[in-house]
C-alpha cells in the first residue's frame, strides 16, 4: 500500500495488481505505506472471459467447480484465490481471465493487529453488538 495521504494505491507486483482508491474511499481511515492483507469475498470478484485491459488484474483459471446456479473459480492470483461467478461464465481450466472488483467490497487487513482498517466505528460497533 502506498498512500499520500489524500488518495492510495494497493500493489502487488506478483499478483499484477495496481489498484487505485479514490481519496473518497481512504478519507477518514488511518492508512500508511506498507504491507497489508487484501481481502475480497468471492461473490464480489467479477470475472471477464475476455479481458480488455479495463480489469483490476488478469488471471489464469485453476479449477471451475459448478455448484448450480453459480461456478467457483479457482484463480493463480495467489494461494486459495476464490471467484464466484453466475452459471453463465464457464471460463475453462487454463483461460487467462480479467478480474474486477469495486473499491467498496475491499478489505484491507493489518498484518499485527487482523483489523480491518475500512471498518468504521459504527461498523465495529454493529458487529459487536
Amino acid at each position: 500500500m502506498e498512500t499520500d495521504g489524500a488518495g492510495a494505491t494497493i500493489r502487488n507486483e506478483e499478483a499484477g495488481l495496481d489498484l487505485d482508491l479514490s481519496a473518497e474511499y481512504v478519507r477518514g481511515h488511518d492508512l500508511r505505506n506498507g504491507r497489508y492483507t487484501l481481502g475480497i469475498r468471492p461473490e464480489n470478484i467479477v470475472l471477464d472471459e475476455s479481458p480488455s485491459g479495463d480489469e483490476n488484474l488478469r488471471s489464469t483459471v485453476e479449477v471451475v467447480e459448478p455448484i448450480g446456479s453459480d461456478n467457483y473459480v479457482h484463480l493463480t492470483v495467489t494461494e486459495d484465490f476464490l471467484a464466484r461467478s453466475p452459471a453463465d461464465v464457464k471460463p475453462e481450466a487454463g483461460d487467462e481471465v480479467g478480474v474486477s472488483f469495486a473499491e467498496e467490497h475491499i478489505h484491507l487487513f493489518d498484518p499485527e493487529t487482523g483489523e480491518d482498517v475500512f471498518l468504521t466505528d459504527e461498523e465495529i460497533a454493529a458487529a459487536v453488538a
